[in-house]
């Protein structure tokens, strides 16, 4: 049975500490103003908000993705149950998380923690965006695609490794869309480099192993002091637009790019970056303020919000009619 317990009148009011999980805020500072207590309030509402919404969506996500019974329905369900249940101590709370791609709640820790760790190197380069592309192709060839993007691009960073006039570093993100009008997949890299030299080399040597690839589709531009951010963005892509250009969500589609990426890397550094793992801890705790006041208490997941044996709920989210018509559609 829960241990409810209110908090004594005593305990209330007084001072609680401000600093946030790293992974959740990179960047804290110690509130004093009134009107600063009362922003970080409402920021810590939102985020728990933001958590409701991501934990919404995964759950309606990963049931039917699980509901294919293959052999990552295992791994679905973990999405599943992800935070399922959130611990309360005082303004302590703690959940347990499933860590896997499909999972906007874990995709969002991560983005955080990817941030924290690549920040102060990354910022010392002089940064250029480069995206990097191979024509479409079908589901059976994805994965094996994918490795070769890998083997041509370890070629590349090889080849300059003993150069002395232009050295590649940086950090390369893998990604992959799906094109529902054509039923096909577009694997992709996104790459921060090293000065303008090495981007527009690294771009060259590309298209020298990729001739086929159309040229208009690689890019390469210059990244604004801390724009990089932008690599960073964690979001499993699940909605892909049909002919009439309306966004849908295609579960088999899903399904084939997490199994193309099963065992792969999705960040990697080269040149000398030190490598940040995409690995998030399994149980982890963040102080938040602005919170129902209980010494201890278990939130249970139900449908859009956490809620309490007194049947309270924790963020008060509740999903737009959107929202919920496109996590309806079958597709």
């Amino acid at each position: 049975m829960m241990q409810i317990y209110k908090k004594n009148n005593e305990n209330k009011g007084k001072n609680k500490p401000h600093n946030l999980d790293t992974l959740a805020q990179l960047r804290t500072a110690p509130i004093h103003a009134p009107s600063e207590r009362a922003n970080l309030t409402i920021n810590h509402k939102a985020k728990l908000t933001k958590k409701a919404r991501s934990k919404y969506f995964t759950s309606k996500i990963s049931i039917r993705l699980a509901e294919l019974r293959n052999d990552l329905e295992k791994y679905y369900r973990n999405a599943y149950y992800c935070a399922e249940i959130i611990t309360q101590q005082e303004n302590k709370f703690t959940a347990k998380y499933c860590n896997t791609r499909i999972c906007n709640v874990c995709n969002r820790i991560r983005t955080a923690k990817l941030i924290h760790g690549y920040n102060n190197e990354l910022d010392k380069l002089d940064g250029y965006f480069v995206t990097l592309t191979i024509p479409n192709v079908k589901e059976t060839e994805l994965r094996k695609s994918i490795e070769e993007m890998g083997v041509t691009f370890r070629r590349i960073t090889n080849k300059y490794r003993n150069r002395r006039n232009v050295k590649l570093k940086g950090l390369r993100k893998l990604e992959i869309t799906y094109n529902a009008i054509r039923n096909d997949y577009h694997p992709h890299y996104h790459l921060l480099v090293d000065g303008r030299a090495a981007a527009a080399s690294f771009l060259k040597e590309w298209l020298g192993y990729y001739p086929e690839a159309v040229s208009v589709a690689q890019d390469m531009r210059k990244a604004e002091k801390g724009t990089y951010l932008e690599l960073f963005k964690y979001v499993t892509k699940v909605v892909a637009k049909d002919v009439n250009g309306n966004g849908k969500i295609y579960i088999h589609a899903i399904d084939t790019i997490v199994k193309a990426l099963r065992d792969k890397r999705t960040f990697q550094p080269f040149g000398g970056v030190k490598m940040i793992s995409e690995d998030i801890e399994e149980l982890q705790a963040e102080e938040l303020q602005g919170v129902p006041e209980y010494d201890f208490m278990e939130w249970f997941w139900e449908e859009q919000d956490w809620i309490n044996k007194y049947g309270e709920c924790l963020t008060g989210y509740e999903a737009s009619e959107e929202l919920k018509k496109l996590l309806l559609m079958k597709c």
